[in-house]
């Protein structure tokens, strides 16, 4: 059973306050908000615990998070920016557990528009169009500064391109052609 302290509206938690969602038994932790309710709903800012660990602080309007905001996953894993419908919408922050950043911009909860993804595992970086989660066309840059700009498939190079050599400064044109590539 829900506890709320707070205020009450027509019988309904409103105002400022704390409400304790019950766990799936008596012995398990709680989720807790503390923050606005409007009838019941939270509304406006607020800070909601997950008896995971994680949490979120932010905005809320009719019990989902939406407007500015930041999530802690339990894994470690953060987002920082704009929410609507309870999904990523906007611009935004994600720091993966393990250190890669995608910082641009969110549509429905997928990498959606211009955006750049940092590999902390390859220190390479993929910056340009997103489209439903997936990298399809910009600029890769490699750990010792080789680009190759132009068109994706899968997170890989596909199609015309062009690729710019760091250490010997030269840049050649060409194509990717199931998965080799092609001078032109």
């Amino acid at each position: 059973m829900q506890v709320w302290e707070g205020e009450l509206e027509d019988g309904l938690p409103s105002g400022e306050g704390t409400m304790t969602y019950p766990g799936e038994d008596s012995e398990a932790p709680a989720d807790v908000f503390v923050g606005t309710l409007a009838a019941g709903l939270r509304e406006g800012k607020g800070k909601y615990t997950f008896a995971s660990g994680a949490s979120f602080e932010g905005e809320y309007a009719a019990n989902k998070r939406q407007g500015m905001g930041t999530m802690l996953y339990a894994d470690g894993g953060k987002y920082a920016g704009e929410w609507v419908e309870d999904k990523f919408h906007g611009a935004g922050t994600y720091t993966y557990p393990l250190g890669d950043i995608y910082s641009g911009s969110w549509e429905d909860g997928k990498k959606h528009g211009a955006g750049s993804y940092i590999s902390m595992d390859s220190k390479s970086t993929f910056d340009g169009l997103w489209i439903n989660g997936d990298f399809k066309e910009g600029k890769w840059i490699l750990k010792d500064g080789t680009t190759f700009e132009g068109q994706f498939t899968n997170g890989q190079p596909d199609g015309k391109g062009k690729y710019t050599f760091a250490r010997v400064g030269i840049t050649q044109e060409g194509s990717f052609s199931e998965g080799r590539w092609v001078a032109a």
